[in-house]
């Protein structure tokens, strides 16, 4: 996994000659403070404002983790394998990992780490992924944050990627955004490769270094300024996990990355130097069955940030109404558009062509806007797609 950074062209943003040398540009760096204080956060957001130990690292990796012991082993060892390679040698960052929940062994695989990595285990009883990011909030000494999932796959050049753009970065504007896609070893079919190469799952077809709204602040591969969180009040607990798992973590990333682009007009920058890749095994009814929790997700919102809400989905004010038209529209090709589903499960991903890639993207994307109102309007996944029960 070390040369996941190599396997689609990227060439890592520093030749080897310049880094854990005098001449990186953040070697021997003054962390600035910030320069609004606390007493400024609380006037501003009253409670929602999220305290700190205080600023002397340029950059604080924040991995929240629950029930994933595995992925998180294979991310631990992608670290272990980036410090090893000397890149990172003396760059002031800090490695923060929260678990969501008891867990065990997960300090003692943060002391095998190096030390120049400066790992950190911090517990909580479960209260989700949003929640978990607060805590390392809360302790996180640098002045930058890269949020990182617990299933990702990263190298040296994600590291490095990140560091370079923060260390050159202006005052104010963006967040920025590392690729995050199917790992190769997944691409095993053409449906595979439908996921992989258009924006069903992730963000195929983004451009290099353009800027982008809130939507984007996805928190996968992706770093910002800890002043910023910090006054805005960090993330929005209640949109994390529900008390039945339903919400599944969705939406409380771009929610804050709302209320940062709105009161610090913090933007999103698409960076592709920085590699970053997922290992899901999605079938065609868990990618479905996945859109749909996000519909009841993003119902929940409601409740917690009206103006977010209206802002981000304003088409779904007749959700049930628009659920029952698509549903009959899609009755009579429902069961072609299942077999057509098992079919790119089993044709190999190298058999499918550009054309057919987007033919297929497009032919979904009723199904997928039926599924997440579906989710909206409360109803079963059952209603859409029947079968055995899904959790």
């Amino acid at each position: 996994m070390a040369d996941i950074g190599r396997n689609r062209g990227a060439q890592g943003v520093f030749p080897t000659s310049r880094l854990g040398t005098t001449d990186s540009p953040w070697a021997g760096r003054t962390v600035s403070r910030p320069t609004r204080g606390g007493r400024w956060a609380e006037r501003r957001h009253g409670s929602q404002a999220v305290p700190n130990e205080g600023s002397d690292l340029l950059l604080s990796v924040i991995v929240p983790t629950h029930g994933r012991t595995c992925q998180l082993q294979n991310l631990l060892d992608d670290f272990r394998k980036a410090a090893d390679h000397g890149r990172l040698f003396d760059v002031p960052i800090e490695l923060l990992v929260v678990c969501d929940g008891p867990q065990e062994g997960i300090e003692t695989r943060l002391r095998r780490l190096p030390r120049t990595l400066r790992p950190r285990c911090l517990t909580q009883p479960h209260a989700g992924p949003a929640a978990a990011r607060n805590l390392a909030l809360r302790h996180a000494r640098g002045e930058w944050l890269l949020f990182l999932d617990d299933d990702i796959r990263i190298c040296a050049e994600t590291l490095i990627g990140h560091l370079e753009r923060i260390s050159a970065a202006p005052r104010g504007c963006h967040a920025y955004l590392g690729r995050c896609e199917l790992a190769d070893s997944v691409i095993d079919s053409a449906w595979r490769a439908v996921l992989a190469h258009t924006p069903l799952l992730y963000f195929a077809g983004l451009r290099p270094d353009r800027t982008y709204g809130y939507r984007f602040f996805r928190t996968r591969n992706l770093s910002v300024r800890a002043e910023y969180v910090r006054e805005v009040g960090g993330f929005r607990p209640a949109l994390g996990d529900g008390a039945d798992g339903a919400m599944m973590n969705f939406h409380e990333d771009i929610e804050l990355g709302w209320r940062l682009q709105h009161d610090f007009d913090v933007d999103v920058r698409f960076v592709p130097e920085i590699p970053g890749e997922h290992e899901h095994a999605l079938a065609p009814r868990d990618y479905f069955h996945r859109e749909h929790r996000a519909g009841r997700a993003a119902a929940a919102v409601r409740d917690v940030n009206r103006r977010f809400h209206d802002e981000t989905w304003p088409w779904v004010a007749d959700a049930s109404a628009q659920f029952d038209a698509l549903r009959t529209s899609l009755s009579t090709s429902l069961t072609e558009t299942r077999r057509e589903l098992e079919c790119l499960s089993q044709r190999p991903a190298s058999d499918i062509s550009r054309s057919e890639l987007r033919l297929a993207y497009l032919a979904l994307l009723p199904l997928r806007r039926a599924a997440f109102l579906g989710g909206y309007a409360g109803r079963e996944f059952a209603d859409l797609w029947p079968g055995e029960p899904l959790n």
